[in-house]
């Protein structure tokens, strides 16, 4: 007697509706890691210009390198402020993305960042404040290309200027330390957060 043979059942077919989203599922995953972080700051970049300004001339009327060094960290500080909030005001109304976008972004910047605040203690504690406009002009320009890279290309020109002119303050007596200091913390922030916010008027 021949064994009982069981049913076969064939293979049900993938439909049309079911590999339409699973690409669109795959789209929007590339399209997710594709695309840019766009909330960079403009005009609360004009206003960091502005503290840079301010902390240039106060820098420059104080006697004593701790004071100095006080001005420009407290200067950091409120700048670092200014922009934090635009950058969350613009980001309230999007979703999972944009969040995920600003992870890249403030990943990017970290690292410069975290290596110029080491350098700042160490030459500080060391005596060296005539090097630290250099240092932070070439550190601030570091982190600010690796922002760029994944955000707008106008950031990764601005840090590219950043980076001349700590080159500049390199090659140039300390005296000048203030000067380099206020043409990037203030005058390149004025200039590309008004770049920056013309291009999202149009």
């Amino acid at each position: 007697m021949s064994p009982r043979l069981l049913p076969t059942v064939a293979p049900r077919p993938f439909g049309v509706a079911e590999r339409a989203k699973t690409n669109l599922v795959v789209l929007e995953q590339t399209l997710r890691r594709a695309t840019r972080f766009r909330e960079v700051p403009s005009w609360s970049g004009v206003l960091m210009g502005l503290v840079g300004f301010a902390a240039a001339g106060a820098a420059s009327l104080t006697a004593g390198r701790a004071p100095w060094l006080a001005t420009w960290l407290v200067a950091a500080a409120v700048a670092t402020l200014i922009g934090a909030a635009e950058i969350s005001e613009r980001m309230s109304s999007r979703g999972d993305a944009a969040r995920a976008q600003f992870g890249r972004f403030a990943a990017a910047l970290a690292p410069s960042f975290v290596a110029t605040g080491i350098l700042t203690f160490a030459l500080a504690n060391a005596g060296l404040h005539g090097w630290l406009p250099a240092v932070w002009l070439l550190g601030y320009g570091t982190a600010v290309i690796g922002g760029g890279l994944v955000s707008l290309p106008e950031v990764v020109w601005m840090g590219v200027t950043f980076q001349l002119l700590g080159l500049a303050a390199l090659l140039t007596p300390a005296e000048f330390g203030d000067v380099w200091l206020a043409t990037g913390f203030g005058g390149l922030h004025v200039i590309f957060g008004t770049w920056i916010a013309g291009g999202r008027r149009g």
